[in-house]
C-alpha cells in the first residue's frame, strides 16, 4: 500500500511538472509582453517580449517604477498596478506614449483563492500597437 501511495505521488508530481513547463513555455511564446509582480512590486516572472517591447533598461532590470520612470507623468502605470492589487479589478486597455512607440497596458490581479482577502500580485500584458497608432 505504501508503495502504491509513493507511485501516485510520483505520477502526480510528474504531471504537475509538465503542466508548470508547459505554463512557462506558454508565457514565453506570447507575442505581448509578460510581467508578474508580487504584493510589493517586485518582479517574479517575465517573459522575452518585455525586452524587445520596452527596449534595454537603463537600471538593467525592468521594474514598476523603471517603467513609470520611463512613462513620466503621463499614465500613473505605478499606481494602477497597486490599485489593481488592492482593489482586485482589472485595469486597462490604457494605451500609452513609450519613448518613440504606443504601448497598450492590462493589468489583473493574480486570486488564487476567489474568497482571499487579497491577491498574491499582478500580471501585467504590454502590447506594442505603433503600428497601428500611425
Amino acid at each position: 500500500a505504501l508503495q502504491k501511495a509513493r507511485d501516485q505521488l510520483s505520477r502526480d508530481w510528474l504531471e504537475e511538472e509538465r503542466e508548470k513547463t508547459r505554463l512557462s513555455a506558454a508565457v514565453d511564446s506570447l507575442a505581448v509582453g509578460f510581467m508578474m509582480v508580487d504584493d510589493y512590486q517586485k518582479l517574479i516572472r517575465k517573459n522575452s517580449a518585455i525586452d524587445k517591447i520596452l527596449g534595454i533598461c537603463d537600471d538593467g532590470e525592468w521594474t514598476v517604477g523603471a517603467i513609470q520612470g520611463k512613462i513620466g507623468s503621463a499614465y500613473d502605470f505605478a499606481g494602477d498596478v497597486v490599485r489593481s492589487y488592492r482593489e482586485r479589478i482589472q485595469i486597462g486597455p490604457k494605451d500609452v506614449s513609450f519613448g518613440s512607440k504606443f504601448l497598450r497596458f492590462y493589468m489583473s490581479p493574480i486570486v488564487v483563492i476567489k474568497e482571499s482577502l487579497t491577491a498574491s500580485g499582478t500580471v501585467i500584458l504590454i502590447e506594442d500597437i505603433t503600428a497601428s497608432k500611425s
